[in-house]
């Protein structure tokens, strides 16, 4: 098989580029040899349908479905598992829904496009920004998320996630690097299970010292030189930073 390598990050690199939505509810975003899909479903929420290698031709995009997974999950309501932001809002509430607002997408030169998803509570003034850059050629997104309320008090926010990308294989290996100065990129590969597995650094600008803001994650077998199936993953820049790998139920 070809080996594929998409990147995400905080701002969040993963290899795509967009179109715009071939329907009012699908975004679709692709680079040369990558789509990633999400489709805003009938509860007004936005789902992520697909990300892999492209489809063949309109009629298998407009046949994805919604899917399980939200775009960005939030804390609060029936997601079970690490959302991707939880809040407090100003007069103690602690739930967070996400729906569909609009999408826009602007093509900025031949190789490079930036898409913007609106997302709103229905009940509170807080607004999600999705924001995606893509390099068509390179075969890379950039992702991050900006947050903007209207409350008539302070919010807190807790988890903020530039990304939050889901996957569906039998199994999921996991390659990271750490080390210490001038040794950081020791290589360590191992198969995630059940649960979360964490990679920080609370270190601020040292972000290369003992973890590194950079990660493999290959699926149903491990990736080498020449052959498998995977995502990399980095950070636009150094700095205090959680990657979390969760493996739920469904293997998920």
């Amino acid at each position: 098989m070809r080996k594929q390598i998409l990147t995400a990050i905080l701002m969040t690199f993963f290899a795509a580029s967009f179109l715009t939505a071939q329907t009012q509810k699908q975004i679709i975003i692709e680079t040369k040899n990558t789509v990633l899909v999400f489709t805003v479903d009938n509860d007004k929420r936005l789902y992520q349908s697909y990300l892999g290698e492209k489809l063949d031709g309109a009629a298998e995009y407009s046949a994805l479905k919604a899917g399980d997974e939200e775009a960005y999950p939030t804390y609060g309501n029936e997601y079970l598992f690490e959302p991707a932001m939880k809040i407090t809002h100003a007069d103690g509430n602690q739930s967070l829904e996400l729906e569909f607002v609009n999408s826009t997408s602007e093509k900025t030169s031949d190789d490079i496009t930036a898409t913007k998803i609106l997302l709103k509570d229905p009940q509170y003034p807080v607004e999600v920004t999705l924001n995606f850059k893509t390099y068509y050629n390179e075969d890379v997104i950039e992702q991050w998320v900006s947050v903007k309320h209207n409350e008539k008090g302070d919010i807190t926010l807790y988890n903020y996630a530039s990304s939050a990308l889901s996957f569906d294989a039998h199994d999921y290996w996991l390659t990271q690097f750490h080390g210490d100065w001038a040794e950081e990129m020791h290589i360590q590969e191992s198969k995630l299970t059940s649960g979360i597995k964490t990679i920080d650094s609370k270190l601020g600008t040292r972000a290369h010292m003992y973890q590194t803001p950079v990660f493999f994650v290959s699926f149903d077998k491990q990736s080498d030189e020449n052959s498998g199936e995977l995502i990399a993953g980095t950070l636009a820049w150094s700095g205090s930073f959680q990657f979390q790998f969760e493996v739920d139920p469904e293997n998920t």
